[in-house]
Formats: structure tokens, sequence, C-alpha cells
């Protein structure tokens, strides 16, 4: 088993949190994990949750979920190991359903990471 990576998550160059991330689907180039939100973390959750809300309503649209998804990005969201090596995932996308559920773990996955920079971080 591979051991988790301790990685800083930053909007822009703003810290907002931590997370310790593995190998989820590694051919698929997903790794993930328990996100841990700083103080900073209020800055950015307006355009999280409304992308998990968005994702999660049947009766969204194409426009809205493409502005969802652009106001997401908007955030330049980056993911750097506590060594600096910074990841150049696909996506890196925040899972937080604590509107919903206040005890839900907030996750961060990265989507698409490039092989070579997974087999530098995890040796997978």
């Amino acid at each position: 088993m591979t051991s988790p990576v301790s990685v800083l998550v930053f909007a822009g160059k703003t810290y907002i949190g931590r997370a310790e991330i593995q190998p989820l689907q590694p051919r698929m180039g997903v790794y993930g994990g328990r996100f841990d939100p700083e103080f900073t973390y209020p800055t950015v959750e307006p355009a999280i949750r409304r992308l998990m809300e968005c994702t999660m309503d049947p009766s969204a649209g194409e426009a809205e979920l493409r502005s969802a998804f652009r106001e997401r990005d908007s955030l330049q969201l980056e993911v750097r190991s506590d060594a600096g090596f910074v990841f150049h995932p696909a996506a890196v996308h925040i899972q937080d359903a604590t509107a919903w559920n206040p005890l839900a773990p907030i996750e961060l996955h990265l989507l698409g990471l490039p092989p070579e920079e997974a087999k530098a971080a995890f040796g997978t």
C-alpha cells in the first residue's frame, strides 16, 4: 500500500487548507483524501458549494453547470506537496457536503494527474 502524501491547497496565492492524499483510482489519475480547511476556506466555500449543489441537482441545466464549473476553475486551485512540488492534474475538486451534513468530511480530489507526477509522488 502506498503511503499518503501531505499536500497544501491554495486558491491563487491564498492557502486554504491541507490534505493527506493517496491513490483512489490511479489508472484514471484520481488521487485524494480528507481535506482540512484553514480559516481562509470560507473565501472559496460559496463556489465549492455551488458546484456541489449543481452536480447533485438533476434539474440543473447545462448553462448552470458550466457556470458553476467556471466559477470553481476561477478559484485557481493549486495543490503542492510539503516539499514544494506543484501537482498538475486536469482538475482539482473539493467535495464539501457540510451544508447538508455538518459531520461529513470534506474531500480533496486530484482528477487526471499525469502518470509521471503520480510516479514521482506516490511511486505508482
